[in-house]
């Protein structure tokens, strides 16, 4: 996973996988969603800081 500076001083995460199987990259889906919703749901939050 990367943060990446965009040029209109937005932040964007990308998440690059590599799966050997279909039943690893569902899992890994899986995973990076709620990490994502999770990330944004901090940062709604707006009291980290």
């Amino acid at each position: 996973m990367a943060v990446v500076d965009h040029p209109r001083a937005v932040r964007a995460v990308v998440v690059r996988q590599s799966c050997d199987t279909a039943e690893e990259r569902d899992g890994a889906e899986q995973g990076t969603a709620l990490l994502l919703d999770s990330l944004a749901a901090f940062l709604a939050d707006g009291t980290h800081g």
